[in-house]
């Protein structure tokens, strides 16, 4: 479920701003479930980074990299 809901929020901020290239989030670096979810939906890990709470492992999708179906 997981996984579908962020697969329909990303194709959401796609389809509403053509300008979006890019979408990003930073969960933290221990949270492996979350980090999957993210995974799953075409997000790709890039680094571990530190942020004003603590450190995130930041991952991000690209536009050019989403398929057309959010829901598959």
């Amino acid at each position: 479920m997981c996984t579908k809901m962020v697969r329909a929020l990303v194709a959401k901020l796609f389809s509403d701003d053509p300008t979006v290239t890019r979408i990003q989030t930073d969960p933290s670096p221990h949270d492996a479930r979350a980090i999957r979810c993210y995974e799953k939906a075409d997000f790709r890990a890039h680094a571990e980074i530190v942020t004003p709470d603590g450190r995130a492992m930041q991952v991000y999708c690209d536009r050019s990299a989403t398929p057309a179906d959010p829901l598959r």
